[in-house]
């Protein structure tokens, strides 16, 4: 009888501690979750604050003024754009402005791709933003990859522009 309890008692105790080893896992991956939208909510708060306002501000009133001639180049194909994008751009002085929008993506990106962000959460609130910001500005973004031989210029925006029209999945 002895012997069967000693094995009983064994068993119970490799199964106390599975169980408790899964629950110790399970709240660790909680509380990291929970910590990773803390901090995706803490850039939400940064892209609407003060310092980033005037340079949004700036690039949508471009976009406000131009619109009826950013849909005319655009049906005159992407060559047409591009050049009126780039001449606007630097007539108007928003290289500056698109520069502090184009860091507050590297950052989320790499927030999110080093797992300090939450992901799912940084593409739900910023997509859209950032979709849009992609789509007006790629001619600029584009030339400035090239003058700069930086590939990545612009990595965090486009990744979460692409990522909320659902061609992205993970981090590249």
């Amino acid at each position: 009888m002895k012997i069967v309890s000693d094995i009983l008692a064994t068993w119970v105790a490799i199964v106390a501690a599975i169980t408790s080893g899964w629950f110790a896992l399970w709240e660790y991956h909680s509380n990291s979750r929970a910590d990773r939208v803390k901090t995706t909510i803490g850039f939400s708060d940064v892209f609407r604050s003060d310092s980033y306002m005037p340079a949004r501000a700036a690039l949508s009133q471009y976009g406000a003024q131009h619109a009826n001639e950013l849909f005319a180049k655009s049906a005159m194909g992407d060559e047409h754009l591009s050049l009126y994008v780039i001449d606007t751009i630097n007539k108007e002085g928003l290289a500056k402005d698109i520069s502090v929008v184009i860091g507050f993506f590297d950052e989320l990106h790499a927030c999110s791709c080093g797992k300090a962000c939450d992901t799912e959460l940084s593409v739900r609130l910023f997509g859209r933003d950032s979709r849009l910001f992609f789509a007006n500005f790629y001619p600029y973004i584009a030339q400035q990859r090239i003058k700069l031989r930086n590939n990545e210029y612009g990595l965090g925006v486009e990744y979460f522009a692409k990522s909320y029209g659902g061609r992205y999945g993970a981090c590249n």
